[in-house]
């Protein structure tokens, strides 16, 4: 029996569903296109992660070594292989920009931004930017060749140490265009740090979870396969803790400098409506996993591991949607169940791609697995 076999989610039964589900987006978008474009920015931006994530964790193995990621890597390369379905899933939101942005609105000039900020947030400008960093994104993953065609090591090292410095400045780019441009008057020193980081701990954490999926159930992890879990564990751990330390930076220095152009984007997040938000998703992503991963039973255990990581993978998707939300709402419940919907449609189909990716990524992978205990 394959280990495909154990995954119960075929995308045959996910496509109809994220086909009515993007249906629903359509109609949406046709009586209410604010409040689609708003649900839809932050699906957009979750699912991409997962690829984007895969392609670092792939081109940071290449570089270290270690058992952990030729246990992951099938899952890894599945995920960074559907890119180009979230380059066709992105292509609504430039139909939006002007309901997602002020700076692409008519009433642009009441922002009161100028010089070489007015020049660089200009719609025509900014789909130029994001054309090329996907095709940037596109070039990369077929330089590492991550469909298995054979390359000398030397070379692939090569490739992966200049394609870590152009995934740096590539989501970078991608996380102030379409996160800190929200509300163009903040600015964030950290955001590159935080845009390279959340796609890597989503998909260390998705995964670490599907990983998990795969192993037969009531296989005895012992020897190299226990060890393999619980170097995943610590790995998802460390990122945990850098993800945490990240984010509590960021506040920590908006807050001590004490400035309001800076301050009131906290503010916003902060305030009796999204605080408990805030609370719940710092818990789910940093301090319910920290207190999981801390034991190492819990990392050798599949059956527990799959708890943490899928705690970091909700924490994850609770964050992407506290940057993006409250740019637009005062509190969680102005929010409509229909904000759900754009979530299922681009998550059905990624997952769809990534399943349909999925059984030659592990097939490919069998002749070199690590013999487990």
């Amino acid at each position: 029996m394959t280990e495909t076999a154990h995954l119960r989610i075929r995308p045959v039964l996910l496509l109809p569903m994220a086909g009515v589900a993007f249906g629903a987006c359509l109609l949406r978008m046709w009586w209410a296109p604010e409040a689609f474009f708003r649900g839809y920015l932050p699906a957009c931006l979750f699912w991409i992660g997962l690829p984007l994530g895969s392609l670092a964790l792939l081109m940071i193995h290449r570089l270290t070594g270690g058992g952990w990621g030729s246990f992951i890597r099938p899952i890894l390369e599945a995920s960074a292989g559907t890119l180009p379905v979230n380059a066709v899933l992105f292509l609504p939101l430039t139909f939006g920009l002007a309901r997602l942005y002020a700076w692409a609105g008519p009433d642009w000039t009441a922002l009161a931004i100028s010089g070489g900020q007015a020049s660089y947030l200009r719609p025509g400008f900014f789909l130029i930017r994001e054309a090329t960093v996907f095709v940037l994104w596109f070039c990369l993953a077929s330089a590492l060749e991550l469909w298995r065609n054979k390359s000398a090591e030397a070379r692939l090292d090569r490739r992966s140490a200049l394609g870590l410095i152009v995934y740096g400045l590539t989501v970078t780019v991608f996380g102030i265009d379409w996160v800190m441009s929200l509300e163009p008057r903040w600015t964030s020193t950290n955001v590159g740090f935080l845009s390279a980081v959340n796609p890597m701990v989503a998909a260390l954490a998705f995964a670490v979870l599907a990983r998990c999926l795969l192993t037969p159930a009531g296989r005895n992890t012992v020897g190299t396969l226990a060890s393999l879990f619980q170097d995943l564990g610590g790995l998802l751990l460390a990122f945990v803790l850098l993800w945490s330390y990240l984010a509590f930076q960021e506040y920590l220095t908006i807050w001590s400098e004490n400035l309001p152009d800076k301050a009131m984007w906290y503010v916003q997040r902060l305030n009796a409506g999204w605080r408990w938000w805030t609370w719940v998703m710092a818990a789910v992503c940093g301090g319910l996993p920290f207190a999981l991963l801390l034991f190492r039973t819990h990392k050798r255990n599949p059956k527990r591991l799959i708890w943490a990581a899928g705690l970091v993978l909700a924490g994850n998707a609770l964050d992407v949607y506290w940057l993006v939300l409250p740019s637009f709402y005062r509190s969680p419940g102005e929010l409509s169940p229909l904000d759900a919907l754009p979530f299922i449609a681009v998550g059905g189909f990624w997952l769809s791609a990534f399943l349909w990716t999925l059984p030659r990524a592990l097939a490919q992978s069998e002749p070199e697995r690590t013999p487990h205990g």
